[in-house]
This record gives C-alpha cells, sequence and structure tokens, in this order.
C-alpha cells in the first residue's frame, strides 16, 4: 500500500448501497496529479476529502466481488507513516500483497482493458468461445508493464492507471489516432513518463 500526498480535483458520488451497518456511499475521486480512484464512507456529505486540500492518501489495487479491477483509495493513516506498513517507490514489496496477488491483480486490470479496446476498436467479432484474443491482448499489455516497471512498485501502479486512462478515454480524441495496441501503450508510455518526472527531486 503505497502513500501520496495531493490535491483532489474532482469528487464526485458513484453509487450507494444498503449494508449491514447503514448506507454505504462511494465516491470517484481525482487529484491534480492525475491519480484517481474511488473511497466509500457511510456518510453522503462526506468530510474525507476536499476539493482544493491537499491530503495525504492511499492506493491499492483491488477486485471486486465480481472479479472487475479497480483503485481503491483512502485517506493515510498514521500505521503508515514513515514507512510503518507501506512502500515507497523504489522499494520492494514489504508490507504489501504477496507477488502473486500483485500478479493477479495486474492481469485483470489488462484483460479490463482488453475488453474495452476491442469495444472501442469494435473487434467483437475476432473474439471466439476460446477468448485467444483477449488474451493475447491482455499478455500483451501485462507483459510491458512488467518489463517497463520492473521491481518499482510504484512505477507499476502508475502503469495500471494510465493504461485505463488511456484505454477508456484516448479513443474519443480523433486527433490521437489510435488504431492499434502499439498505439496505446506509446500513449501509456507517455503517461507514465510524465508521472515518474513529477517524483523527482
Amino acid at each position: 500500500m503505497a502513500e501520496f500526498t495531493g490535491t483532489p480535483s474532482q469528487i464526485v458520488l458513484n453509487r450507494s448501497f444498503e449494508g449491514q451497518h447503514g448506507m454505504i456511499y462511494y465516491f470517484d475521486i481525482e487529484f491534480e496529479n492525475g491519480d484517481s480512484g474511488q473511497f466509500s464512507t457511510n456518510k453522503e456529505d462526506q468530510t474525507k476529502f476536499t476539493i482544493g486540500k491537499e491530503v495525504k492518501y492511499v492506493m491499492t489495487d483491488e477486485v471486486d466481488k465480481r472479479g472487475k479491477a479497480y483503485t481503491k483509495i483512502d485517506i493515510a493513516k498514521e500505521a503508515f507513516k514513515g514507512g510503518q506498513g507501506g512502500y515507497r517507490s523504489g522499494n520492494t514489496n514489504k508490507g504489501s500483497k504477496s507477488p502473486e496477488a500483485e500478479a493477479s491483480i495486474l492481469a485483470s486490470v489488462c484483460l479490463d482493458m482488453a475488453n474495452i479496446v476491442a469495444d472501442k476498436m469494435s473487434l467483437q467479432e475476432n473474439i471466439n468461445e476460446d477468448l485467444k484474443a483477449l488474451h493475447a491482448l491482455a499478455n500483451k499489455f501485462y507483459k510491458h508493464i512488467v518489463e517497463k516497471s520492473g521491481s518499482d512498485v510504484q512505477k507499476r501502479i502508475n502503469y495500471q492507471s494510465r493504461l485505463k486512462e488511456v484505454c477508456n478515454h484516448f479513443f474519443d480524441y480523433p486527433n490521437l489516432k489510435i488504431s492499434n495496441s502499439d498505439d496505446i501503450l506509446r500513449f501509456v508510455d507517455t503517461e507514465v513518463e510524465f508521472l515518474q518526472s513529477k517524483m523527482k527531486p
């Protein structure tokens, strides 16, 4: 679980449901540094995050009960200060999920994005019952991220978030003329380079 400092630029109520202990509200949040994800609270008029107010927060890649990957965001706890129970950019997975769990989450993100790309590029007719075409694209995304990020946990998180951003939104920009998966990965690399440049002293 990595800890960051950032300023929320957008907070939007996504959904709510009645849980065992009352209503739970899920909010989509975006930060000025490009981070984005979802946080939950039992307050509809939440006070965890405020637009324009800098805050320390943590991000974790999770998979919901339906098998869909998402980024969970919450306020940083005291226990995470000073590297206790968390990790920083460039560190190994001290205090984080097992390598197997991390690999499973990354594979899930890549498979989700392969489905989105198939839809955006109208490739549905190329998808057969064996799903080999989808798996091949997901595996291409997976290998690219692993090769580019290596053991840098923060860089891998950045790659996952930017892959989601490019696949979900960049097809809407006609001047980008995305026609294949190489174009997608080229823009992902560019986005990650931007994020990584902000982490340098």
